[in-house]
């Protein structure tokens, strides 16, 4: 087993090694892990698995496929007890929507996510959800409610010794989108110092393309090409294929202004080939549409015209890949309201008595400590015991009891009305939670039930009527403690018992027969 687990842990360093360098090897190394993982059980393993696989997905934009995986993810969560990897891929969640743009989705997803890392204290985690929240936001250019997530999650990472650089070049990003250039100056020389102190190259690359372009609209042209070369040169450093593509289309815009358009058609060719490469649509749209602006101002309607079919076809896609993400949206919403309707099923079956359709006593402390709260006064615990079901068994069989406790508890439910709670305790037992202003009312409640259980019914072949024992202790006159009154009132009821049944007997010793 040892040796199988080091095998898998080896697996998931290859597979996260390579995931943004070799998507296709990182997805064969976390399958043979996965194997492994179910092969031997070993729990840690088939969540890491699934985590990666997942990742992957995402990258190949195959969104259906990562909701499933992540999915699998929360039960194996959940199956370890591990709060920290539930929240993890309820945020993992969160991102394949918002890769959707099903924004609402994703929010919720990572509000979730979110709400159990601030219960459980996992910080690096928050800041991470945070980051994903400001993200939704900024889309959607709801820009200050981002920048306010980003800060937020900025100012946790201070001091923990975890990465901020990813934190501080995102907020120079919003920055750059709200056209606060003295602001998005200041976050990214703060992010670019951090950037080298961490060795992150990947956000070094952004950060200098975010420089290019403020110096850009200062018009230091000379400055904003020195910092599009450096951010070239460490995206194409770290295969950060998506920024460098990017990078091209921001140099080829600016090239446009000046109205140099050989060289903004040679940058636009850069970003077209990696945008095609790698299935960067919306920026590869963006790309044809620059491309046949150019076209037109040079006069060139032959490749302008090319430049629009392809721009036209491009968008033709995108919707449809849209919808189809609309789709499968909505089919997923429909598997997971059936889910949740089998959920709430189950759930009623576990808290409701099958026979009865009573409350189960599993959770009866915790109901009844809730319906004290709520009901602020005196409540009254009745417990009741069918008088002489034993006989009725023995003489019309066990089907015959069993209509007879049916018949028995809807009266109660009947005669009680929503004015308080039924639990079947077990058997021929139950347990009445009755609030009430006086004991008048308590002797209303007990005599009607009296009267209708005295009825004669026919139950199976026989016409009987049904008996039944009380005892009653008050809350808080007798206890404040659910267990504890339900014993006194199972004393008062033996006491009944005694006196002849059919009758009730309070806990304080007030004995009534009728």
């Amino acid at each position: 087993m040892r040796k199988t687990v080091q095998k898998i842990e080896n697996l998931l360093d290859e597979a996260r090694s390579q995931i943004n360098t070799d998507p296709s090897l990182s997805r064969q190394k976390a399958t043979e892990a996965l194997s492994l993982s179910e092969a031997c059980q070993y729990m840690e393993g088939r969540f890491e698995s699934l985590f990666t696989l997942g990742r992957v997905f995402n990258l190949y934009n195959q969104s259906s496929e990562s909701i499933g995986i992540f999915e699998k993810c929360c039960k194996t969560a959940e199956a370890m007890g591990d709060p920290e990897r539930k929240a993890m891929a309820v945020n993992a969640l969160g991102v394949t929507y918002d890769n959707m743009l099903v924004h609402s989705k994703a929010l919720e997803c990572f509000l979730e996510a979110l709400d159990t890392a601030r219960k459980h204290k996992f910080q690096q985690l928050e800041s991470k959800i945070l980051n994903n929240v400001a993200s939704v936001f900024s889309y959607l250019k709801e820009y200050e409610t981002a920048l306010s997530y980003l800060l937020e999650a900025y100012k946790k990472t201070l001091g923990t010794g975890e990465s901020i650089a990813v934190y501080l070049r995102n907020i120079a990003n919003i920055y750059l989108e709200m056209g606060d250039f003295d602001k998005c100056y200041e976050y990214s020389i703060l992010a670019r110092n951090a950037a080298w102190r961490e060795n992150d190259g990947e956000q070094r690359g952004d950060i200098y393309f975010f420089l290019a372009l403020v110096f850009a609209r200062r018009n230091r042209l000379r400055r904003s090409f020195r910092y599009f070369n450096l951010g070239f040169e460490l995206t194409r450093r770290n295969h950060c294929f998506h920024s460098h593509a990017e990078g091209c289309y921001e140099l080829a815009r600016i090239f446009f202004e000046q109205k140099q358009y050989d060289s903004a058609l040679k940058y636009l060719d850069k970003a077209r080939e990696l945008a095609s490469q790698y299935g960067y649509s919306l920026l590869l749209k963006d790309t044809l549409k620059l491309s046949a602006e150019i076209f037109q101002m040079t006069g060139d309607t032959e490749n302008e015209i090319r430049s629009l079919r392809e721009y036209v076809a491009i968008s033709t896609m995108l919707e449809s890949r849209d919808a189809d993400k609309k789709k499968n949206y909505a089919q997923m919403q429909v598997s997971l309201f059936k889910m949740q309707k089998e959920r709430e099923y189950l759930k009623a079956q576990v808290y409701r008595d099958p026979l009865t359709g009573c409350l189960s006593y599993r959770d009866f402390e915790e109901t009844v400590r809730k319906f004290f709260d709520r009901a602020g006064g005196r409540v009254a615990v009745i417990f009741m015991d069918m008088d002489d079901l034993k006989t009725i068994n023995d003489r019309y069989g066990h089907d015959a009891g069993d209509q007879l406790i049916i018949e028995f508890a809807e009266t109660i439910k009947e005669v009680l009305g929503d004015s308080g709670l039924v639990f079947r305790k077990g058997g021929d037992e139950f347990v009445v939670i009755k609030p009430f202003a006086n004991r008048d009312e308590l002797k209303m409640f007990y005599g009607t039930l009296f009267a209708r259980l005295s009825r004669v019914r026919i139950i199976g072949r026989t016409l009987t009527n049904i008996s039944c024992s009380m005892g009653i202790a008050i809350a808080p006159d007798d206890s404040d403690q659910p267990a504890e009154l339900v014993r006194m009132a199972d004393k008062a009821m033996y006491r009944a018992k005694k006196s002849g049944k059919r009758c009730c007997c309070f806990y304080s010793d007030i004995h009534i027969k009728l």
